[in-house]
């Protein structure tokens, strides 16, 4: 949003009120997180903004198992708009588009302790999620919880991108982050089941993402 025309920056209050002038519906991703401090005014601020400007719907991503960003569902929920809330686990694009993809190029992952296992949600099903969430009334009201189909250990989730690719990736513990509960709200919204995490990591890996990668002996 802050290159677009007209822009959007979270950082820059002023530059809000232009870009919801028009909107009937918004989708709110708030940056870098609806967990850190300063989230939950700047929400509130925007949602009393879109409501006076007409914004009608609203649908925002939320964070699975975060109090902070429950506290910033609730003010979209008690807006008066219509509105979706979508409870995002774990992307699976972290190891490909985020911070996780440094160590991965490395060939050296810190991650939490590889008892904690996590349902990471492709980045892919959840726009499909909050464009059908956006343009059909019939989930006004909903809260998903979106995630993948299964769920993963750190160590497991290197594994799956080690064998995608080829590579070698030293995987080390260091501390737990606990995401663990499987849904099928992808599978509820979609009607298709969600992206499984080897589907991802061949098809990043296929894509060059990480690098070229080695073919597997036979």
């Amino acid at each position: 949003g802050r290159n677009s025309h007209p822009a959007f920056d979270w950082s820059e209050p002023d530059t809000w009120a232009e870009a919801l002038e028009g909107i009937d519906k918004v989708y709110i991703v708030f940056y870098p997180d609806l967990a850190v401090p300063g989230a939950l005014q700047a929400i509130e601020k925007l949602t009393e903004m879109a409501k006076q400007a007409g914004v009608q719907k609203a649908v925002l991503l939320s964070g699975k198992g975060e109090q902070e960003a429950e506290r910033c569902e609730q003010v979209v929920a008690q807006s008066g708009m219509d509105y979706t809330l979508v409870r995002a686990s774990w992307f699976s694009q972290n190891f490909s588009e985020s911070f996780l993809m440094e160590p991965i190029l490395a060939g050296y992952v810190a991650l939490p302790m590889p008892d904690a296992k996590i349902p990471f949600v492709d980045t892919g099903d959840i726009a499909e999620v909050v464009v059908e969430a956006l343009l059909d009334d019939t989930h006004n009201g909903q809260t998903y919880e979106v995630t993948g189909p299964r769920a993963l250990t750190f160590r497991a989730a290197v594994r799956e991108i080690e064998a995608a690719t080829g590579k070698s990736i030293v995987y080390r513990a260091v501390s737990l982050q606990d995401y663990k509960d499987v849904t099928r709200d992808v599978e509820r919204v979609l009607g298709r089941p969600a992206t499984d995490f080897t589907a991802y990591a061949q098809e990043t890996a296929a894509g060059g993402i990480w690098g070229e990668t080695v073919p597997q002996s036979v």
